[in-house]
């Protein structure tokens, strides 16, 4: 069974992007159109919350949860009781863009007996820095994400 992200890109109104916190009840977030992220990448997922980290990557930060100000009418993976959805967080782009990605990692993910879904120990890896390991796809991803004026994204998986 395999595991997927189910993302929702968001940035603040226009008209109160520089404008005082919304009052309690009312939208502070609009979601942004297109599927950013969009795909199976293990390594992405461990990276940014842990899952599926069979190459033992540092993720980027702890998991949040799902941000209280998040407003998901249309999304279903608000329903975290189920067991479906599972390990949710956000992240702003301005966390993802700061990071340093220059950083070696040891990518740990190894084919054991036909099983790619294992993990050797520290040292069985292979070196790289960060930006090699989650590669130039991910860097295209966040840079459309800047240029669609995304300032965070929501997500979690399932299986």
């Amino acid at each position: 069974m395999g595991c997927d992200i189910h993302l929702i890109a968001q940035r603040r109104p226009q008209d109160t992007a520089d404008a005082p916190a919304p009052a309690e009840g009312s939208q502070a977030w609009e979601d942004v159109p297109g599927d950013f992220l969009d795909c199976r990448s293990y390594r992405l997922f461990g990276f940014l919350a842990g899952v599926r980290n069979y190459s033992a990557v540092e993720p980027i930060g702890a998991r949040r949860g799902i941000p209280d100000d998040f407003h998901d009418e249309s999304h279903e993976f608000r329903d975290a009781d189920e067991g479906y959805y599972h390990s949710h967080s956000w992240l702003s782009l301005q966390e993802l863009l700061a990071h340093d990605y220059d950083k070696t990692v040891e990518d740990r993910r190894v084919t054991i007996n036909g099983n790619g879904g294992c993990t050797a120990e520290p040292g069985g890896g292979k070196s790289m820095t960060l930006r090699e390991f989650l590669g130039d796809w991910y860097f295209s991803e966040l840079e459309r994400m800047k240029e669609a004026g995304v300032e965070r994204i929501v997500f979690c998986f399932d299986n």
